[in-house]
């Protein structure tokens, strides 16, 4: 065939899909059985390291022979009773289209995905990541549990194999971290039964074409020789202390691709009086009932108590204090989420192709929680929605951090044609112009367009770009901590 058209994860070209019928015929030409798919043609390939640094290592999925950068969420189940999934399937989707999303990681701790969502996968150029079902935890390794597993898993792949979005299957979520000591025990996770034997025997008997990784992140062989160093890890989920999204755990870690990454916000207030009975909306301090929405299953699971402290904690890193009243303090959560967020998915784009992709967390809780979700259960937005999407936006311009008193001004164009224009940065208060330029950025590249002096004084930065005559918008929030809410306000109205 020379006139097929290939499929693209979006940004990077179209989704053709093409009708594909199989006949099953007798000997005399008859027509048994017929079977039919809409199928898209593509290759996609995983390539990684054991372990990074290695020369110097990677994790980077090849599409058509192209490295694509991964701007993606962690997709969970879209309600806590999953027999009404498919009722938020639609308007989550279109979120996941909205934000420029070209994967979804399908987290281990999920439920296994039906055709209709793959279908909009398909064509919607979404690349899939899917997790086989386990997550956070040691397996029984028994002959009995491996033929259950095996059972399963041979079920699940032979239905969703065809799908051209599906592009890795992946053994776990996390038990690799397990076995690393989480249990006080350290184990080698290379000696896993399942992820190392059964769930590749399958892959490798039902969908010989498609990569397979043995749990995420995965310590291979090289890194468990090596002593399991986390920093050593080529893909990795980013969680650490949450204390400071600018912090050193965040900034220094050497990973090429961040699987997992979050950070708190607060739902809007219509939400919380929902979700909470009225004399329980606020004050957060002591209060059991913002304990329970913070994912605590039981009042004596006290290990998840932290959730809510942490996050007024987050709040007074960004703005020196937590807001004494609630609405004030919901804002400053969505700021400090959505500053986090944005920062997260900037210091891996500005790196690329040294970093190579982020899948954050995540896109839309399925019941009424406080969490790291930039949407909540009643589908209202959270700031962060608003920062990720201008973000995530195929050709995106970005301060980075300073280097020397200057932070480095970077086009980064996720696109296979080459792009250019003119950007200005002004500061939002002065409406001084702080740079200006004209840019060109080659295919799937990444260009330094220039610098800016670092700022002394809390402030503002406008980021405004064209691309063929149409105007973008980012911002950049620079200068030493911490910010006045007051002024951050202000500065909000204009963006």
């Amino acid at each position: 065939m020379t006139d097929v058209e290939l499929w693209w994860p979006r940004g990077y070209g179209r989704q053709p899909l093409y009708n594909l019928t199989l006949e099953l015929l007798d000997r005399d030409g008859k027509v048994l059985d017929t079977w039919r798919q809409r199928v898209g043609i593509r290759t996609i390939k995983l390539m990684h390291s054991d372990t990074t640094p290695e020369n110097p290592g990677e994790f980077v999925f090849m599409v058509n022979g192209e490295k694509v950068f991964v701007k993606g969420s962690n997709w969970v189940p879209l309600d806590g009773l999953h027999s009404r999934d498919k009722e938020h399937l639609a308007s989550t989707f279109a979120m996941v289209t909205d934000l420029n999303c070209n994967m979804l990681r399908c987290w281990g701790g999920n439920v296994y995905g039906d055709h209709d969502f793959f279908e909009l996968c398909d064509q919607n150029g979404v690349m899939v990541w899917q997790d086989f079902a386990l997550a956070c935890a040691i397996y029984p390794q028994s002959d009995a549990f491996a033929d259950e597993i095996r059972n399963e898993a041979t079920a699940v792949v032979q239905k969703l194999r065809n799908h051209p979005s599906l592009a890795l299957w992946a053994g776990n979520n996390e038990i690799d971290d397990a076995y690393g000591g989480w249990f006080g025990i350290r184990l080698d996770p290379n000696t896993d039964r399942l992820s190392r034997q059964v769930l590749p025997e399958v892959i490798r008997q039902q969908d010989p074409a498609r990569d397979y990784l043995p749990s995420s992140p995965y310590h291979s062989p090289a890194m468990f020789q090596a002593g399991n160093q986390n920093w050593l890890k080529p893909e990795d989920h980013l969680w650490g202390p949450r204390d400071d999204f600018k912090g050193s755990y965040y900034t220094n870690s050497p990973a090429h691709f961040a699987s997992e990454i979050g950070y708190h916000g607060c739902p809007d207030r219509r939400s919380l009086e929902q979700m909470m009975e009225p004399d329980f909306v606020w004050p957060w301090q002591n209060n059991e009932q913002w304990l329970t929405h913070a994912v605590r299953p039981l009042p004596s699971k006290t290990s998840y108590n932290y959730r809510i402290p942490l996050m007024a904690k987050q709040v007074g890193v960004l703005f020196g204090s937590v807001p004494d009243n609630l609405d004030d303090f919901i804002l400053a959560s969505q700021i400090s989420q959505a500053e986090a967020d944005k920062f997260f998915i900037e210091m891996f784009r500005s790196a690329k192709w040294r970093r190579s992709g982020i899948i954050w967390w995540n896109v839309r809780d399925g019941w009424p929680i406080i969490s790291d979700a930039i949407v909540d259960y009643y589908n209202r937005p959270k700031l962060a929605y608003r920062y990720i999407k201008c973000a995530q936006a195929d050709v995106c311009a970005m301060c980075g951090e300073a280097e020397a008193g200057h932070h480095p001004l970077v086009v980064v164009n996720d696109t296979l044609a080459k792009v250019g224009g003119h950007i200005v940065v002004s500061d939002m208060d002065s409406h001084q112009t702080l740079f200006e330029s004209n840019y060109q950025v080659d295919r799937n590249g990444r260009e330094i367009v220039g610098s800016i002096p670092q700022a002394t004084q809390p402030a503002m930065w406008l980021i405004e770009w064209t691309i063929g005559g149409q105007k973008f918008q980012n911002h950049y929030l620079a200068g030493p901590r911490p910010f006045n809410l007051n002024d951050y306000k202000r500065w909000l109205k204009s963006l």
